[in-house]
């Protein structure tokens, strides 16, 4: 398999590997262990093909309950998929034409908050235990080979986790920031997109503004203390940094 960031497949656009950027003492964050996306539906024959040859062996899906009924999908025998919203609230999804404006205004702000950024925060402050959650199965993931995450688009709660396992590893914020800010341009034609109402066109960028903020917040309040306080143990951190830095 070749060292691609962007996974060239048919279906996906924002499919990447999380390798490629320097750690701790040196090391870089291996290919062909960690991959995010958006969600992996309609996926071809030629896509999961190319999933086997990524190793991929664990798929978890970050996704709330009603996203993942309305875009589900199967993985095949030799694949687990893990299903673990990451937020606690469900998120508005299609069809829009029920519902009023001050209502999906309402249920927006519920789920993502007033910002992204503000949804960001909220995803490890309001719920430090589903962060920990799921940095221990990563752990316990790897063992079996490479994991794949993912939500709808591949680019709020899938940017949250790549940023916390990024700071877990040492990778430097400006590095953390340009990873994630490629999402909004690798979706930008995603045709799912169509369907969202202008309300909700604000949650579609990943400006670097963005993340810088989250970044900062991170580190003010030190949100790995956080997760530490809510069960995050040092052997899942060390897993993770034995498994993915080299």
């Amino acid at each position: 398999m070749k060292e691609y960031k962007r996974i060239p497949m048919e279906a996906l656009k924002n499919c990447r590997d999380l390798g490629g950027y320097a750690g701790d003492g040196g090391r870089m964050v291996c290919y062909h262990m960690l991959y995010r996306s958006e969600a992996p539906v309609n996926l071809t024959e030629n896509d999961w093909k190319m999933m086997q040859e990524m190793g991929v062996r664990t798929m978890i899906d970050l996704r709330c309950e009603s996203e993942q009924k309305m875009t589900a999908y199967e993985v095949p025998e030799r694949v687990e998929r893990i299903a673990y919203p990451l937020q606690q609230y469900e998120i508005p999804v299609a069809p829009f034409e029920s519902e009023d404006k001050e209502s999906l205004k309402e249920k927006a702000m519920l789920s993502f908050g007033k910002s992204l950024f503000d949804g960001y925060t909220k995803m490890i402050e309001d719920a430090p235990d589903r962060m920990v959650f799921l940095l221990d199965t990563i752990a316990k993931a790897l063992d079996k080979g490479a994991v794949l995450y993912h939500c709808t688009a591949g680019k709020d709660r899938t940017g949250v986790l790549s940023a916390v396992i990024y700071l877990l590893c040492g990778v430097a914020d400006e590095d953390i920031i340009a990873d994630y800010q490629v999402s909004a341009t690798y979706q930008a034609k995603n045709p799912m997109f169509d369907l969202i109402p202008d309300e909700f066109k604000m949650f579609l960028q990943s400006a670097p503004e963005t993340m810088e903020a989250f970044l900062k917040e991170a580190h003010e309040k030190d949100y790995i203390a956080l997760l530490k306080e809510n069960g995050l143990s040092d052997q899942t951190i060390e897993t993770i940094r034995k498994k993915i830095l080299q």
